[in-house]
């Protein structure tokens, strides 16, 4: 049996055997996709992968992606191992490698999201550590545990190893950064995973997305975040944003999506610390809409969240009717519409 590794661009024969065997395993498509796996994100992203054969064919494999702009984070996903030559090592072996890799290059938060708990016993004899609440885990460099982690990463900048962490600023000095709305792409791919899985209030984080906060419901696996929004900008009939401090943090999500009706559905929700990029991603993504002819912007919020509701109204929203309802964390949560024009965006 051997063991290999190839930097993205694969080939077309190796792409095509790596999608066919995941289908296989896991019964749908992966979340990777074949232009990925040829290269058309290779300036955001370095993408890794390690497969080990048997007889000629792929009997194991695993994908590392390490965000170039925040090479402190990576992610592994595509873990998946032939049934013929399950329990042999190959699992860990492949990510063991990956992690050595990710580490030796400075990497300090490789997150990968599994519900399967054996799985999950092979990952945590490897370093990695549950979330609460979420169906993911983080192999942290430091040793610190993945709380410490978020704490540490949105709440200073110039994140470090060492014990006594010296180049750290504290928050209020971070908060008076400059915050940029840029538009979603595959430069976020990994930077997204920190900021959805830290807790927050709201109950319904994005509606469009149907992501909701980890204090209330798995907000679902770790790999498959980005592909959600890319989703949404599919065929042009949507758009989102995130917001990005000095430091290269994203703080704050929004997306639009284009209704049959003639409207569009606009949400978004940003880190606590840096509530006050809100309204620029909020109102983004209303004039992105407006410019794709929308008459008017709705959105749908948790009748429980009602600083949201309160916010939403100062843009302009008036509550309209029932929204539909959501099933979060095991039982249903009933929502609101608020409607708005989009006149004077």
């Amino acid at each position: 049996m051997s063991s290999l590794r190839i930097e993205v661009p694969l080939s077309q024969n190796l792409a095509n055997e790596l999608i066919e065997f995941l289908t296989g395993i896991f019964g749908s498509p992966p979340d990777i996709q074949m232009e990925t796996l040829l290269g058309n994100e290779n300036q955001h992203n370095r993408n890794l992968l390690y497969f080990s054969r048997r007889d000629r064919s792929l009997a194991g494999t695993c994908l590392l992606t390490i965000s170039r702009t925040y090479p402190i984070l990576g992610g592994l996903g595509e873990v998946a191992t032939d049934p013929s030559s399950r329990r042999t090592g190959i699992a860990t072996e492949l990510c063991e490698q990956a992690v050595s890799d990710f580490q030796e290059t400075g990497g300090q938060a490789l997150f990968l999201g599994t519900i399967n708990p054996s799985a999950a016993r092979v990952y945590h004899r490897l370093g990695w550590r549950k979330l609460p609440g979420a169906g993911i885990m983080v192999n942290t460099t430091s040793r610190e545990s993945p709380e410490e982690f978020l704490n540490d990463y949105f709440n200073y900048m110039g994140h470090t190893t060492s014990p006594d962490h010296p180049h750290r600023k504290p928050s209020e000095e971070l908060n008076r950064e400059e915050i940029t709305i840029h538009q979603g792409s595959p430069e976020f791919r990994i930077p997204i995973i920190p900021l959805i899985h830290t807790p927050h209030d709201n109950q319904i984080l994005d509606a469009n997305a149907r992501i909701f906060s980890r204090r209330y419901a798995d907000p679902g696996g770790c790999m498959s975040l980005y592909p959600k929004y890319e989703g949404i900008a599919r065929n042009g009939r949507g758009a989102w944003f995130v917001a990005y401090t000095n430091t290269e943090r994203v703080v704050g999500i929004s997306t639009v999506s284009l209704q049959q009706s003639g409207s569009c559905q606009v949400d978004g929700f940003t880190h606590q610390l840096f509530s006050e990029c809100m309204e620029d991603l909020i109102s983004t993504a209303m004039k992105w809409g407006a410019g794709s002819g929308a008459s008017k912007v709705q959105a749908t919020v948790s009748i429980e969240d009602e600083d949201k509701q309160t916010f939403m109204e100062s843009l302009g929203f008036r509550k309209d009717k029932a929204g539909d309802d959501f099933e979060v964390g095991g039982r249903v949560v009933a929502s609101i519409r608020m409607e708005r024009s989009t006149s004077g965006l």
